[in-house]
């Protein structure tokens, strides 16, 4: 677009935006409304041989179409389209805030909730565009806009194809795609609505440790994607729960099946991976109450008893037999957590709910002996040692 040919249709050319081998993106206000819209321009002036721009025309019109047809919050809104002096234009909605490629360049690590943020909404658009029978073909961190600081917005459906079309992606050999992104299938040209997964966690692997899962040559990073697995994440980021590692290293399988079978189900196991940890404590349900009665008074015995020893002073042989411990009590039934600093109660086979302990009978009677017992002793011992 020439500096002189400043509108196109019923819209005035403000900035340009970003180019592409054969397409620009403008910064547009429509002349009447006075809106800002992001235009889309296929330059055919750059493709020289006729069937070639023939066939880039025919895909520019599909993608106007596709566009068109997608509603969904999180996925860039197509406004109106037409040509202009034989160079054909898509209008979209304009993200002000720029792409998330821009904000956030490779090398940079996000935190965890920002992630989750951008996976949430992400993540539910890719499986909005499967859910259409379409597969993307093109997840990567430049296609993704920000509407507002912190909502995300899918764009750029130039390489978009429908689930049902893959044979003859394969007869054709059509390698389309961001070979950094590309999943192995793909690059063999054989894309499947499990390929914009395996793209969006490599996505997700380089906002969590800033860097990419394979590096090198277009090449090498295509040999490494087929035969190697990606590194660890906690080995390069350790304070990563190991539960978000297993969620994205699943979605980077090599072999399609292997990976999670939506979208969405990727989606939802790296919130769920991301959330943190409710503790629910003993003493919360009216059954466990025992329990924790049982413990206090045995810790109060335990201090008043220790501290009795170490008087080393002579006592009434009577004396002596009301501090003795008494018979051991039934202990809280918890468990120590192996990587949580909280303690949670062990589920009995008698339990109706996951975090319910049922006690039997007996051993109800024996905490409230015990119980009993203490405080018996407690009021003996005070009464000899003031005489």
């Amino acid at each position: 677009m020439r500096k002189v040919d400043m509108q196109i249709g019923r819209y005035r050319l403000l900035n340009r935006l970003h180019g592409g081998r054969y397409t620009d993106v403008w910064l547009a206000e429509h002349l009447g409304l006075k809106k800002k819209v992001a235009i889309k321009i296929l330059l055919t002036q750059k493709i020289a041989d006729r069937d070639e721009r023939l066939y880039a025309k025919e895909r520019f019109y599909r993608e106007a179409l596709t566009l068109a047809g997608l509603d969904y919050p999180h996925i860039v809104q197509a406004f109106d389209s037409g040509e202009e002096a034989g160079q054909p234009f898509l209008v979209m909605e304009y993200a002000p805030y720029g792409s998330l490629a821009r904000r956030h360049p490779l090398g940079e690590r996000l935190p965890l909730q920002v992630t989750r943020t951008y996976t949430s909404q992400v993540g539910r658009a890719i499986h909005y565009i499967h859910s259409q029978g379409l597969i993307h073909r093109d997840i990567k961190p430049q296609n993704m806009f920000l509407r507002t600081r912190s909502m995300v917005l899918l764009g750029d459906f130039g390489l978009v194809m429908h689930a049902r079309n893959r044979l003859y992606s394969y007869v054709n050999r059509e390698f389309a795609g961001t070979r950094a992104y590309m999943a192995p299938e793909q690059d063999m040209g054989e894309p499947c609505q499990a390929s914009d997964q395996y793209a969006f966690a490599t996505v997700v692997f380089e906002w969590l440790t800033g860097s990419s899962p394979f590096d090198g040559t277009t090449e090498e990073i295509a040999w490494k994607r087929k035969h190697l697995s990606p590194p660890s994440i906690r080995a390069i980021v350790p304070e990563i729960p190991a539960a978000v590692e297993r969620v994205v290293l699943t979605a980077l399988q090599k072999i399609p099946n292997r990976r999670f079978r939506t979208t969405l189900d990727f989606t939802l196991a790296f919130e769920e991976a991301c959330r943190p940890h409710i503790v629910r404590l003993p003493y919360l349900t009216p059954v466990s109450r025992f329990h924790r009665m049982a413990a206090f008074h045995q810790h109060e015995y335990d201090n008043r008893y220790g501290a009795t020893l170490r008087q080393q002073q002579p006592m009434p042989v009577a004396q002596a037999l009301l501090v003795a411990p008494p018979p051991p009590h039934p202990a809280p039934l918890l468990h120590r957590q192996a990587q949580q600093e909280s303690w949670d109660p062990v589920p009995s086979s008698d339990g109706d709910e996951k975090n319910v302990v049922l006690l039997s009978p007996l051993q109800v009677a024996w905490s409230i002996v015990c119980n009993a017992w203490l405080r018996i002793a407690d009021f003996l011992v005070g009464k000899l040692g003031t005489r």
